[in-house]
């Protein structure tokens, strides 16, 4: 435009041609450029538009992040009993396998206390063995002392009885022996007046008396009988009595038995907590031996030996070789993310290598909610701020020439599709 005005500057009658001739070529320049400028532009657009595309299909169903790091369960190894350590096996970061000694402690006082245990078991197992002995013998006596009283009583009711029996015949034999002895006294007084008549002989006479005196012996014979049969009968009564006695003293049976069992169930029970002591005894003592959970390392090791430890004191922290990766993912990131999907992990320690895993869990919360103090949007003063979930990765395919340490930064791509 400028150029085009201070043209007409010069003469019109010379320039004037001029200025026509030359109007075609710079309006075909000005063309080709700005053909040039909008094929240029279409470029960019087109280069811009085919990174796009190639981000979108490159990017297509996986997520990424940085804010990783590599973790293990560490725990702190600490004693069970207090004692003195008389061995440390391990050095500060050694590798160490499962079982594999790493100190013990003085055992002398563990050990006299398994000893006493299995004195008191042993004592607890005879008083047990005497009780039961004792409870069989009481069950045999008691239900055979409790069999005999009853016999008794049965004996003595039925000497009783028969006493009462000797009694009655003893009282009618009596009472026939006094009537023959009447009898034998009226013919001895009538002999003696016949005698005195001179009616009967001396022989007759002496007949008489002969009667009447075996009467009278007969008479007596039967009141010794009478006499025995009711002592019989006497000792018969005293005989229940005693047996029924003994019989009332055997006769509760089960409440014997029932305290022989009952000692016995006792003696039982203390052998039981006898054989506890000692198993918690020999727990201790093998608690004196602190050994390797599982392979790993050792660090942070603060036991020396002839140093006195208390039960529970830590003295080193293992950490163990299994380790997994924890990932936090944007929460728009993981909408579509679910336990047992494929993930890709770099280590910054190993640049140059990639590692397979998978993704083993999602956390119930995002970070901020497990964290000391977590926000609170019901205030009203909230400011919108993208969330970040921790996701467990564990490693499938890890070479044993590959050691990993907790804390190593790592980047995670999570296949979603």
């Amino acid at each position: 435009m400028t150029a085009t005005t201070t043209e007409p500057t010069a003469p019109i009658a010379v320039d004037a041609p001029v200025s026509t001739a030359a109007d075609p070529t710079a309006s075909a320049k000005r063309q080709r450029r700005t053909r040039k400028a909008f094929i240029a532009l279409a470029v960019v657009i087109g280069l811009m538009l085919v990174g796009v595309l190639v981000y979108v299909l490159v990017t297509r169903g996986k997520v990424s992040t940085d804010n990783a790091t590599v973790q293990a369960d560490v725990v702190p190894i600490a004693t069970r009993v207090g004692g003195t350590v008389l061995h440390v096996f391990v050095d500060e970061n050694q590798r160490v396998t499962a079982g594999q000694p790493l100190l013990d402690l003085d055992g002398a006082e563990y050990s006299a206390r398994v000893q006493q245990a299995e004195g008191e078991l042993a004592q607890a197992e005879a008083q047990q063995q005497e009780t039961e002995a004792q409870e069989l013998i009481v069950r045999a006596s008691s239900k055979g002392g409790f069999t005999s009283a009853r016999a008794q009583v049965v004996e003595s009711s039925a000497r009783a009885a028969g006493a009462k029996a000797g009694i009655v015949v003893g009282q009618a034999g009596l009472n026939s022996a006094q009537a023959v002895a009447r009898h034998a006294d009226t013919e001895f007084g009538r002999s003696q007046s016949l005698l005195a008549e001179d009616v009967i002989s001396q022989q007759q006479f002496e007949n008489t008396k002969l009667v009447a005196d075996s009467a009278h012996a007969t008479v007596k014979q039967a009141q010794a009988k009478l006499m025995a049969a009711d002592d019989t009968k006497r000792a018969a009564s005293q005989g229940i009595t005693e047996a029924q006695g003994r019989l009332a003293q055997s006769r509760p049976v089960d409440a014997f038995i029932a305290a022989a069992h009952g000692a016995t169930a006792l003696a039982r029970g203390k052998v039981v907590a006898a054989q506890g002591s000692l198993d918690l005894a020999r727990l201790q003592l093998a608690y004196t031996h602190v050994a390797a959970p599982a392979a790993g390392r050792v660090s942070g090791l603060t036991a020396r030996v002839a140093q006195t430890l208390s039960a529970g004191q830590p003295v080193a922290q293992f950490v163990p070789d299994l380790a997994y990766v924890i990932a936090d993912f944007k929460e728009t990131q993981t909408g579509d993310m679910h336990a047992g999907q494929r993930a890709e992990i770099w280590i910054d320690a190993y640049p140059h290598r990639s590692f397979e895993g998978r993704v083993e869990s999602l956390s119930a919360g995002t970070g901020a909610v497990f964290s000391l103090l977590p926000p609170n949007n019901a205030t009203g003063n909230f400011v919108k701020v993208v969330q970040r979930v921790p996701v467990r990765i564990v490693f499938t395919q890890l070479p044993s020439s590959i050691e990993l340490r907790s804390g190593l930064s790592a980047d995670v791509t999570v296949y979603l599709h």
